[in-house]
């Protein structure tokens, strides 16, 4: 069983790659700014060359026995190195990371379309959103206005019906 601070988690147990086989994998965790969330970037690992991913999980209190509130299946975020930019915050309610699929796909024209961009997740309202033309680390900076929310158990059709080109 794994802690931040006392946020108890059983990170061996999450789905992502065996980590008793892969050792070297990092997690990065960052809570709400009132300590009531907790986000996780877990089992992250070097996929090309000073490029690193992990898979992205959001839990609520109570901290000894936390409620996952959303862990999309299929979405992995990019991690940079810099983990304070990671996953960011804006106030109590949106939480912000990096999207990066593992599986780019190509278009009609033999473009590589690569699903890299903010993904911004609501724990008020149980929505996310997807802007492909920022990051983590811009998006706080400059909270798009227009995004289309979008219900979290649509989330496991990302990337899909998310990134349209």
């Amino acid at each position: 069983m794994g802690t931040m601070r006392e946020w108890r988690l059983d990170i061996e147990r999450w789905p992502g790659p065996n980590r008793q086989k892969r050792k070297g994998l990092r997690d990065i965790f960052k809570e709400s700014p009132n300590g009531r969330y907790l986000s996780v970037l877990y089992s992250c690992s070097e996929i090309d060359i000073y490029k690193e991913v992990g898979h992205f999980a959001l839990f609520e209190e109570p901290k000894d026995s936390p409620r996952l509130l959303v862990r999309p299946r299929g979405l992995t975020c990019l991690v940079t190195y810099d983990s304070q930019k990671d996953i960011q915050w804006i106030e109590n309610r949106f939480c912000v990371v990096t999207s990066y699929s593992l599986r780019p796909s190509f278009s009609s024209s033999g473009q590589l379309k690569s699903f890299y961009g903010a993904m911004i997740f609501d724990v008020k309202d149980r929505k996310a959103a997807y802007d492909p033309c920022s990051s983590a680390g811009k998006i706080v900076s400059a909270f798009p206005d227009k995004l289309d929310w979008k219900s979290w158990r649509r989330l496991s059709l990302w990337p899909r019906v998310w990134y349209k080109q």
